[in-house]
């Protein structure tokens, strides 16, 4: 699963005229502050919520209602387009989905939305749902209903309408619930990690919020481990193996020196844990469908860019990768993939997104 393309207006910094941006494996949003790259991971989010609650990705973050009364839409609305390819070669299918967002009685509303693919198409407007079957047709021979539905939700979120279940929508939402946005801060919080983590953890898959590095890491195989441990000493980290303490109910890492000392993760520099945690989601075997990492080079050593950028190009073979970045070092370090950098930049006050091939 991958997303193909992504088109916003209305909302953030992405104003009336909004972007149109073709999406790759390797996405590197390169640019200054306040040029909309962020803006970008906002939307990721807000596709990421929207199987579940459209309201928890402004939370915490200025809301829905700001985010909107950021885009200067005269008519306070904003629209999100994305299309999402499925399987591959000639079994590649796509399906398309657009949102038009409001915000009405301190709630979004989301005024109209329409999902087309797999031979089915659905289509909202102001609460009144019309679903449209096309391959196969329904045993019932009923390829048209219409419906009453409760806008205050994406029809991502109930996929079954009207009790008829639609693969597009279905669709829909096992690729935006299966993608991920690492924050800068999320990352600056492994920094201060407590000396014990929670053994219950999920280990499959690093959390948003970083809590569970231990317990992703102890399930890392051989190589990939001895891969990052590798990666940690090209910018002098005396390293000779990591180590895993834990019980029942907790989980330790620790760096092994050569010296046969041990330093646990509590005592580990900032910006040590910051490359560690970069490396396991870049390393990660079994990734979410679509990885996004705001400014990773933040807080590490520019000796590490080269690795980072290969890193990243090799990731983007297993996850769709999605990077925010400030620096020049890091996108000279890309220069083999010119095709895969984003420049961001404002015009009239609205950001605006081209490819460094363009």
């Amino acid at each position: 699963m991958s997303i193909d393309r992504v088109k916003a207006s209305g909302i953030l910094s992405f104003g009336p005229a909004g972007i149109d941006l073709p999406m790759s494996p390797l996405n590197v949003l390169a640019g200054p502050d306040e040029a909309g790259k962020a803006d970008l991971l906002e939307i990721l989010a807000l596709l990421h919520a929207v199987p579940a609650d459209i309201e928890q990705a402004g939370r915490g973050r200025g809301g829905i209602g700001q985010w909107l009364l950021k885009g200067r839409s005269m008519r306070r609305e904003a629209t999100i387009e994305t299309t999402v390819g499925f399987g591959t070669g000639s079994g590649r299918t796509t399906v398309r989905h657009a949102l038009t967002l409001a915000h009405e009685g301190g709630r979004v509303q989301v005024r109209a939305e329409v999902a087309s693919g797999v031979g089915h198409r659905y289509l909202q407007e102001h609460g009144h749902a019309t679903t449209l079957t096309e391959d196969p047709p329904p045993a019932s021979g009923e390829t048209v209903r219409r419906y009453r539905v409760d806008n205050d939700q994406s029809a991502v979120a109930q996929p079954t309408v009207g009790g008829h279940r639609h693969a597009a929508l279905e669709l829909l939402s096992q690729q935006y619930r299966s993608m991920r946005i690492y924050r800068e801060s999320a990352a600056g919080r492994a920094g201060r990690l407590q000396a014990r983590r929670n053994a219950r953890l999920r280990s499959d898959m690093l959390n948003e919020c970083t809590d569970n590095l231990p317990n992703v890491l102890a399930g890392f195989s051989p190589d990939a481990r001895e891969r990052l441990i590798e990666a940690l000493r090209e910018v002098s980290v005396d390293v000779a193996t990591l180590s895993f303490a834990s019980t029942a109910d907790t989980i330790e890492l620790a760096v092994e020196r050569h010296d046969g000392s041990r330093i646990p993760d509590a005592d580990l520099p900032v910006w040590t844990l910051r490359y560690v945690t970069l490396l396991t989601l870049l390393l990660h075997a079994s990734p979410p469908s679509l990885t996004a990492i705001e400014y990773p080079e933040a807080g590490l050593d520019a000796r590490s860019f080269p690795r980072i950028a290969g890193l990243l190009a090799e990731a983007a073979a297993r996850t769709q990768v999605v990077v925010t970045t400030r620096s020049h070092a890091l996108v000279d370090a890309l220069a083999a993939h010119p095709a895969n950098i984003v420049f961001c930049d404002t015009e009239n006050d609205e950001a605006r997104f081209h490819r460094r091939a363009e």
